[in-house]
């Protein structure tokens, strides 16, 4: 059964109605199994902040209709540009 548990973070540094982005955990099967809303100043800034709760998750950090990096299971990222065809 899976259950949703929903995180809310803002990144900081002074600013206010910062972007809203969402980290989507994935399962083995590329499925998601759950969601971490952030607020952060830039992509750069969204990404250190997933980095956080991903844990060595596979996952996809997205703006809006934006993908911005995915990550490993290692919790290394990628960025969306990097990845294969």
């Amino acid at each position: 059964m899976l259950e949703y548990v929903e995180w809310n973070f803002v990144c900081t540094r002074g600013q206010y109605n910062m972007p809203h982005y969402r980290a989507y955990l994935l399962n083995k099967e590329g499925h998601i199994s759950n969601a971490i809303d952030m607020e952060c100043a830039d992509d750069e800034q969204a990404k250190e902040c997933a980095k956080k709760f991903i844990s060595g998750e596979n996952a996809e950090l997205w703006h809006e209709d934006r993908l911005i990096a995915t990550y490993t299971g290692t919790g290394g990222a990628r960025n969306q540009f990097d990845q294969p065809g």
